[in-house]
């Protein structure tokens, strides 16, 4: 609990509440509606600038002291040794790389932003660890899908200029899309697409990660935990249904299927996981159909297409990208210091040591031409930090997962009422294929928010807050 905070089930502000504890409660909320904003036009040299993960890192300071009053826990435990790990295991890798090498900017500017990339996502989850512990269920589904919503209001108008060819729609999506942008920072030309819905992320599949693994589970926990004016939930469920489908994204179509995949094999909802598969697949077609030259289809016909032809070294660059980020360090174990790791950053100068030639091109194109960088996360772990570092950056999956998997009511209380425990399933499971086969930096806050939430709702000592 935050001290001098109101105690569960007391009504009304508690009168010993500092000024302290009140900000960093207001930084948490905070935190929680901006989830979905991964770009803010901040001069900062970065692709993506999440807003939660700078109000996490402001809130820092005032959460570290509450943190170490928390209970310990098996989800905090696995992320302080991952966490403490990198960190450590970078600093002798730079050290070493500037011993044989000699110094090099390009190597240590890549290690600070990987550092800092580290260092933001592990402040959203010590933020929200603290400032879980105090927010209901219900509140916190409430933030984070009323948080979602001018991203999906975005993609509506997305929508109204992609679908019904609205003129104005246009322009209000060019000009937000490219407002947002930090300064310096170049972004492919169909950066504001009338066939793609981006939100307020970078690109159109990290927004339909945003939909699937956050702000739908959140607005399904909100609608379960309200009786009044359910039809805020159930209308917002709709919009964000829509804005994911009409990002037209692989990675997001790929995301939503281990879901649904994952719900009919462990949940008791195995009926409606199958029935909302099935359902996806008809409007997925019937999309198709309709707009015959949307992304997916089209990403579909070309890799057909070249792979009819025996043309391998010739596929888009976004599938070399995910191929080769995630299995190209494993195919080059034996023959670099991939076991070992490189050290966060290691990518900038090691790349042509770390990755098969074939991947090099496309890898520099999707991030940056001088300081290239894996764009997912299970290659990149590997590749930075080694065999040890993946073997902890697994473990705080694994833990996720099996403190998932507790008995509703088993020790130490949970507080994790059937929906939320849907809701966590599905946000858990999109996250690990989503990190896979796309999403690769520490600062999206995605995958911090669902282990803290789980550390906060299955730590001993964390009171229920399913009400």
């Amino acid at each position: 609990m935050i001290p001098g905070s109101r105690p569960p089930g007391v009504e009304g502000r508690h009168p010993t509440a500092t000024a302290p504890d009140r900000m960093l409660a207001f930084a948490g909320a905070a935190v929680l509606a901006t989830l979905g904003f991964e770009i803010v036009p901040l001069p900062i040299r970065a692709q993506i600038t999440p807003l939660a993960t700078l109000i996490a890192i402001v809130a820092l300071p005032a959460a570290l002291g509450r943190v170490r009053a928390l209970p310990r826990s098996p989800i905090f435990t696995a992320v302080l040794a991952f966490v403490a790990f990198a960190t450590v295991h970078s600093v002798v890798a730079l050290g070493i790389d500037a011993l044989a090498c000699g110094p090099s900017q390009i190597r240590t500017t890549a290690w600070l932003r990987q550092l800092a990339a580290l260092a933001a996502g592990a402040a959203v989850f010590a933020v929200l660890r603290v400032t879980l512990q105090e927010l209901p269920d219900r509140t916190v589904a409430r933030t984070v899908a009323i948080g979602a919503l001018p991203g999906v209001l975005l993609a509506a108008v997305n929508v109204a200029w992609g679908a019904l060819r609205v003129v104005p729609a246009a322009r209000i999506v060019t000009i937000v899309r490219y407002t947002v942008i930090p300064p310096g920072l170049k972004v492919p030309g169909n950066f504001s697409d009338p066939g793609r819905a981006s939100g307020f992320c970078f690109e159109p599949s990290h927004f339909s990660i945003f939909l699937a693994t956050i702000a739908i589970p959140a607005t399904v926990v909100w609608l379960a935990g309200t009786r009044r004016r359910r039809w805020l939930p159930i209308a917002l469920i709709a919009l964000e249904s829509v804005a994911l489908l009409w990002a037209f994204s692989i990675t997001g179509v790929a995301v939503v299927a281990a879901i649904l995949l994952a719900l009919a094999v462990v949940g008791r909802f195995r009926r409606l996981a199958l029935a909302a598969l099935a359902s996806g697949c008809v409007v997925l077609a019937v999309l198709t159909a309709t707009f015959p030259k949307n992304y997916i289809a089209h990403q579909v016909r070309k890799v057909a297409w070249m792979l009819a032809r025996g043309d391998y070294a010739d596929l888009p660059p976004s599938v070399t990208v995910v191929f080769y980020g995630t299995f190209g360090p494993f195919a080059r174990a034996l023959s670099s210091l991939n076991l070992l790791g490189y050290g966060l950053g290691g990518t900038a100068t090691h790349a042509a040591a770390i990755l098969p030639p074939a991947a090099l091109r496309d890898i520099k194109l999707a991030s940056w031409s001088d300081m290239p960088n894996l764009t997912t996360s299970v290659g990149r772990v590997f590749a930075e930090t080694g065999l040890v570092g993946l073997g902890l950056f697994a473990a705080m999956w694994v833990t996720a997962f099996r403190r998932l998997s507790r008995r509703p009511g088993a020790p130490p209380p949970g507080g994790l009422s059937p929906t939320l425990r849907v809701a966590a399933v599905a946000g858990v499971v999109g996250l690990a294929i989503a990190h896979t086969i796309k999403l690769g930096s520490f600062a999206i806050p995605f995958m911090w928010f669902w282990l803290a939430y789980l550390d906060a709702r299955t730590t001993a000592g964390g009171a229920d807050r399913s009400s």
